[in-house]
């Protein structure tokens, strides 16, 4: 009897799993380039964010590889996992993925911001033509678009 439960148990999350991953799609689009580096923001899911705070995966994609200290590899690309306080205008980092030439995961970081103080919690500003700016405006036009055909459809 016991088998059989594990055995079911088993099938159960392995079907569960199956399912997640074949609805989550990834949808990267272009919001910053230059010289050295294309950035894209993942937009799927992005029209579920109707508070304030906006959670968005970026990839940036270097042309060349980038040297850092406590790294052991050249960096070919990087994604960043941002929380962006829409009312402030500010962000945090809470993940950094590092990855090689050969798109092997080489360095990874985890931010924790648990705090009271928006200040603390969102510490970087989104200034003026930065490319923060870029990834917000991208985040604001498929959040609008969304709410917008939400809008219509009722």
């Amino acid at each position: 009897m016991k088998n059989t439960y594990k055995i079911f148990l088993f099938f159960i999350a392995f079907l569960s799993v199956k399912c997640f991953a074949q609805s989550a799609s990834e949808n990267w689009v272009k919001v910053y380039s230059d010289d050295e580096k294309i950035t894209f923001a993942n937009v799927t899911g992005l029209s579920s964010f109707q508070e304030d705070e906006i959670m968005v995966w970026t990839m940036e994609e270097f042309s060349s590889g980038l040297k850092m200290e406590g790294v052991d590899d050249d960096i070919y690309k990087v994604k960043s996992y941002y929380m962006i306080s829409k009312g402030l205008k500010r962000y945090s980092l809470v993940d950094v993925i590092y990855y090689n030439k050969k798109n092997n995961v080489i360095k990874t970081y985890h931010y924790s911001h648990d705090y009271d103080n928006l200040d603390f919690k969102y510490n970087s500003p989104i200034t003026s033509g930065s490319e923060a700016e870029s990834i917000f405006e991208k985040c604001m036009q498929v959040i609008n678009a969304s709410s917008d055909h939400t809008i219509q459809q009722k």
